[in-house]
């Protein structure tokens, strides 16, 4: 019987790509192989891996990892290599499509999901392209109603234009949005360093002017 090492579930997309890359060494077929081949190559046990990735954005880029090298780096059959991209296609879209939780992960997630979708040249469907357009929509406005740093708010509006260009998605209109308000909580920021008594930035704006900022913004992209 041969001993595994299995210590928790916390890091569980890294233990296995650790693990399948030992195996690949090992080159040893047997059912604990194929037991552990299973978490790539069905849409559960990719659905398992992805577990906590709205909450977790360094999932995304564990899973990512993992999906690349399986189809890069694993020496695996051109037929394994292909179940293991549709399984974890369909586990991508699934999460993308669930919005009670894709309200809560970042641009930076969207991004990466759909750079190991497009992998080799690849191309999203324009279902497919719905859907991220859909998600990315949906993090946006999350980002303008809870984000309080601009560098924050400015690298997600830069993941949204690799996200638009990986994907080719039309986000013209998000990226604005994000970007002034980056800029709006740059000008924040810094009347706040300056200790500018007189500054509306000092006071925090209640929701009701919030909305009436992005009510402006809107009617300036109507023109």
């Amino acid at each position: 019987m041969r001993r595994v090492w299995d210590p928790g579930e916390s890091s569980r997309t890294g233990q296995t790509l650790a693990l399948l890359q030992i195996e690949s060494k090992v080159n040893v077929r047997d059912a604990y192989f194929a037991k552990l081949q299973d978490r790539v190559l069905t849409m559960v046990g990719w659905l398992e891996l992805m577990s906590g990735i709205d909450c977790d954005q360094t999932l995304a880029y564990g899973v990512s990892r993992l999906h690349k090298w399986v189809m890069k780096e694993s020496g695996w059959s051109d037929e394994d290599k292909a179940l293991t991209h549709s399984a974890f296609r369909k586990a991508v879209l699934g999460f993308i499509h669930d919005e009670d939780r894709v309200w809560t992960c970042t641009v930076y997630t969207l991004r990466l999901l759909a750079e190991a979708i497009c992998i080799d040249g690849g191309a999203l469907t324009d279902s497919e392209k719905s859907m991220f357009s859909t998600a990315a929509k949906t993090v946006v406005n999350t980002i303008r109603n809870n984000a309080d740093q601009s560098d924050e708010v400015r690298d997600e509006a830069e993941e949204l234009v690799s996200l638009t260009r990986i994907g080719g998605l039309a986000l013209r209109t998000e990226i604005d949005r994000l970007t002034y308000y980056a800029d709006t909580l740059a000008e924040r920021e810094s009347e706040r360093e300056s200790g500018d008594p007189e500054s509306p930035y000092l006071t925090e704006a209640s929701p009701d002017e919030e909305f009436d900022i992005d009510a402006l913004f809107a009617g300036l992209l109507d023109r």
